[in-house]
């Protein structure tokens, strides 16, 4: 420590004035962090808000709401590195350090039941699991003998334009 002073005759005119433990509580105070980040990011099929980095005071608290697009849900949540329970919503309270949050969503899954009557055909056809948007059917409305068919889709006949 002797050496340090003699090559700063400033600090050696200051230290007997105020004392070494004045000069050591006020580097602790100043190296302590004032604010935090909170880093936030979605995958493909949904947002989180706030995104990117928000920046807040030591002992703030921070909700971020995920919200996921039209055919999308909340697949997967990671605070820090790990798994979080999925919900619509996560709260950091206190913070006293920085934090990551990521939000994972999965394109919906839905199972259908498509048939075709007798002389006519659909492709695919039977109990199928078919995801958000990824969904296409081949109808033929007629069959070999010519006959007017329909294509039944969510009670609406395609081909006559009418909800049964």
């Amino acid at each position: 420590m002797r050496h340090g002073l003699r090559r700063l005759p400033a600090l050696r005119r200051i230290l007997p004035a105020v004392g070494l433990a004045a000069i050591l509580a006020i580097g602790a105070k100043t190296a302590h962090a004032q604010t935090v980040a909170v880093t936030a990011s979605a995958g493909p099929g949904g947002t989180i808000s706030p995104s990117g980095v928000t920046t807040l005071p030591v002992g703030s608290n921070l909700t971020l709401t995920m919200t996921p697009d039209t055919g999308f849900h909340l697949g997967k949540l990671v605070v820090d590195g790990k798994n979080a329970p999925v919900a619509d919503s996560y709260t950091f309270e206190n913070l006293t350090k920085n934090h990551k949050i990521a939000a994972k969503f999965k394109r919906n899954v839905y199972t259908i039941t498509t048939s075709a009557a007798d002389g006519f055909t659909i492709k695919p056809s039977g109990t199928l699991s078919l995801a958000y948007g990824k969904v296409r059917f081949n109808y033929h409305p007629q069959n070999a003998n010519g006959s007017q068919g329909s294509a039944i889709i969510g009670g609406w006949d395609q081909i006559l334009n009418k909800k049964f």
